[in-house]
């Protein structure tokens, strides 16, 4: 299993069936988190910041607790999971970018840029 934020919007179906099966303290951690990110945050609100549209963890755009993640366990094609996936130190969704190195190095920007 990879390491990368529990709350990542590009986990596929494997990776949450994976938390959900294996830990039910994070699976209720992130069916919290995205029930409450569903309309933003109340600081951005008062702020005059308020989110347009809802937020949601799956890609679905469903609330998680609803998703059945076991839909596509199995089915030859299915989109399991985002292709570029994630790695322990940073976030690879999105085209791939180079920048320069240390000592004329190319290093791809999504390997430069630690998760938050």
């Amino acid at each position: 299993m990879k390491s990368s934020c529990i709350g990542c919007p590009y986990s596929g179906n494997s990776r949450v069936r994976f938390i959900r099966d294996t830990d039910p303290g994070a699976w209720a951690d992130l069916v919290e988190f995205d029930r409450a990110i569903r309309n933003g945050s109340p600081r951005a609100t008062v702020e005059g910041k308020p989110l347009r549209g809802q937020f949601f963890i799956h890609r679905s755009l469903r609330p998680l607790a609803e998703v059945d993640l076991d839909a596509t366990r199995g089915r030859s094609g299915a989109e399991e999971d985002d292709p570029d996936g994630c790695s322990p130190f940073s976030c690879r969704s999105g085209a791939e970018a180079t920048v320069p190195g240390p000592v004329g190095l190319s290093i791809r920007q999504s390997d430069a840029v630690p998760a938050a």
